[in-house]
C-alpha cells in the first residue's frame, strides 16, 4: 500500500482554499493513517480494512485505483459512515485534476456525496447518532466502504429512501433548491429558465420548481434529455444551442422574458441567459459545465434592473446550517410526497467508478450515475 508525501493543492498556493468548507476537514488519508496508528477519539473498533478509490496525485481519471485501506478514525467531531452509495458528479473530475475550487490535497479518496449509516461518531457530535441514515457531503472520501464525515455537512433521513435515490439527492437537490429559494428568492407563478436541464442538477431544479408552482422552461441537448426535462415537469423544452434559442424563450414567455435563470452552462449560453432575463429578473450561476464563465456586461445588467447572483452549496450550507437543514426539511417532505425523485441512470460497483468518471467527462450521463457498496445491495428497507 502506498502513501504519498502530501503536497499543497494549487489553490492552496494562490489562496482559493484559504477559508470556507475544505479546511474544516483533513485529509481523508490522515484519518485512515490514524487507524494504522492506533489513534481516534470514537471509541476502540476492531482493526479492518476497507475498500476504496485512491488519487495519489493529480492528473485525472486515469490516475485513480482500486487500494485497500485501514479503516478511517473519526475524530471528536466527525461521524463514521457506512457508505451504502455514493452519488457521482461532475465536480469530482475537476478535484482529480486539481481545478476545483476545493480540491483536496493528494493523496485522496475522490467523491465528495455520500448515503449510509452511522456506525462510529465522536464525543463532540451531537447532530447524528449510531444507527442513523445520512447524507452529506464531505472535502474528499466517498468512493469507499466507509468513510468520514463533518456533522454539520450531512442531514439524518427522516423518510425511507433506497439507496439509489440518496446517493443522488444531497448535492443535486440541495444545490437546486438552495439556489432557486434561498438565494434566488423564487415565488410561485414566476417563470424558470434552467441551462443545462438534463443534468443531475438541472433535473433536481425542473421538479423542484414544478413541485413548488413555477412555470419551467428546461434548455438542453438531445432527445433523450429534453424527454427526461419534459417527464420531469418542464412545460417548455428547447435546445440552447439551436439557432432562434433566444427568440423562442421570448415566445414562450409572450416577450416578458424568464424572472430566474439557473445557469450551470456558462459561455454562450450565459450571454443567451441575459437576453431571455426579465425586468427585474435574476440570474443564478452555478457552474460552467458547457464553457469559459462569462463575463456579464455591467450596462445590460443596469437597463434590465437584473441581478447576477453566484451560489456555491459547498460553501454556503457549512457557513449557515439552519439553510441546510430548513432547505432538506422542505425537500425531504417533497420526496415523501411522490413530488421529487432523482433519475438515476445506472447504480456502479466501486469498480466501475472510473467508467462512470469518464462518460460524466463525455457529457453522456442522463441524470445521475451512483456508486452502491454491497451493503447497500443486502440492507432490508423495512430496516432503515
Amino acid at each position: 500500500m502506498l502513501f504519498l508525501e502530501q503536497n499543497p493543492s494549487p489553490g492552496a498556493k494562490d489562496g482559493h482554499n484559504d477559508d470556507g468548507w475544505l479546511n474544516r476537514s483533513e485529509n481523508v488519508i490522515d484519518t485512515h493513517l490514524t487507524a494504522v496508528a492506533g489513534g481516534g477519539t470514537a471509541g476502540t473498533r476492531e482493526a479492518r480494512i476497507v475498500k476504496a478509490l485512491l488519487c495519489p496525485d493529480y492528473g485525472g481519471i486515469d490516475t485513480v485505483r482500486l487500494a485497500e485501506l485501514p479503516d478511517p478514525v473519526p475524530s471528536e467531531t466527525e461521524a463514521l459512515i457506512e457508505v451504502d452509495g455514493a452519488g457521482m458528479n461532475y465536480a469530482d473530475l475537476l478535484a482529480l485534476e486539481g481545478k476545483y475550487q476545493a480540491s483536496p490535497r493528494p493523496p485522496f479518496v475522490p467523491g465528495a456525496e455520500v448515503f449510509g449509516r452511522v456506525v462510529a461518531a465522536g464525543a463532540a457530535v451531537t447532530r447524528c447518532r449510531v444507527g442513523d441514515v445520512v447524507m452529506g457531503q464531505v472535502v474528499s472520501g466517498a468512493y469507499a466502504e466507509r468513510a468520514v464525515v463533518d456533522p454539520l455537512q450531512m442531514v439524518r433521513v427522516p423518510c425511507p429512501m433506497p439507496a439509489a435515490d440518496g446517493a443522488a439527492f444531497f448535492i443535486n437537490y440541495g444545490t437546486a433548491y438552495s439556489a432557486l429559494f434561498q438565494r434566488g428568492g423564487a415565488r410561485r407563478g414566476e417563470t424558470l429558465l434552467v441551462l443545462g436541464a438534463g443534468g443531475g442538477v438541472g433535473l433536481a431544479a425542473v421538479q423542484i420548481a414544478r413541485a413548488c408552482g413555477l412555470r419551467v422552461i428546461a434548455a438542453c441537448r438531445g432527445e433523450a434529455k429534453q424527454k427526461l426535462a419534459r417527464d420531469g415537469g418542464a412545460e417548455v423544452v428547447l435546445d440552447h444551442s439551436a439557432p432562434g434559442f433566444v427568440e423562442a424563450v421570448k415566445e414562450a414567455t409572450g416577450n416578458r422574458g424568464c424572472d430566474l435563470v439557473l445557469d450551470m452552462i456558462g459561455g454562450a449560453a450565459s450571454a443567451a441567459a441575459l437576453k431571455c432575463i426579465a425586468w427585474c429578473g435574476r440570474i443564478i450561476v452555478i457552474g460552467f459545465a458547457g464553457g469559459p464563465p462569462f463575463a456579464f456586461p455591467a450596462n445590460h445588467l443596469l437597463v434590465k434592473n437584473c441581478a447576477v447572483i453566484g451560489h456555491w452549496w459547498g460553501d454556503y450550507h457549512i457557513r449557515d446550517t439552519r439553510q441546510l437543514d430548513e432547505a432538506f426539511a422542505r425537500l425531504f417532505s417533497l420526496y415523501a410526497d411522490g413530488l421529487l425523485r432523482p433519475h438515476v441512470e445506472e447504480c456502479l460497483t466501486i469498480d466501475e467508478v472510473t467508467s462512470g468518471l469518464e462518460r460524466y467527462a463525455s457529457g453522456t450521463v442522463l441524470g445521475k450515475l451512483v456508486m452502491l457498496n454491497p451493503t447497500a445491495v443486502h440492507r432490508k428497507e423495512q430496516d432503515r
